[in-house]
């Protein structure tokens, strides 16, 4: 009966079990590791599965999760963690990657830090860029 109703939801429900089960059978104290989560998944679902699946994981069973993402949903929802409290700043760790000079084929990585009210100290460069230049286009007169 489940297995019928995840077939019927479409691919980003038929990817929980993925994220689901190893993350149920992930001892008590242990770490997982998420390759980009929200893979298919509407933003909505995005931060519902980071609140009420993987966040409470973390709580109730001291899980280490290890995230993966580009997901600014899956972000935010750790952030919102923190500003209400669930989270302490020092429970979360965002380390951003850049390459700036592809010839070199080596990244660089900066942990950034986190503030009690759930902000990154410094902004997350380049992580809203996109959606700013995109954004200031469609202001300007066609």
């Amino acid at each position: 009966m489940v297995l019928s109703l995840l077939i019927n939801e479409g691919s980003g429900a038929n990817q929980l079990p993925y994220i689901i089960l190893p993350l149920f059978f992930t001892p008590s104290g242990g770490s997982l590791i998420l390759y980009e989560p929200e893979a298919h998944l509407h933003p909505g679902a995005q931060s519902e599965l980071m609140k009420e699946i993987l966040l409470k994981s973390h709580k109730a069973e001291n899980k280490q999760l290890l995230i993966e993402t580009h997901s600014e949903h899956i972000l935010h929802s750790f952030l919102y963690a923190v500003r209400k409290g669930d989270l302490k700043p020092e429970d979360v760790a965002i380390y951003y990657f850049d390459n700036p000079d592809p010839k070199e084929r080596k990244a660089k990585y900066e942990r950034l830090e986190i503030t009690n009210e759930g902000q990154v100290k410094g902004g997350l460069p380049g992580y809203y860029d996109q959606a700013l230049v995109e954004l200031k286009q469609m202001l300007e007169p066609v």
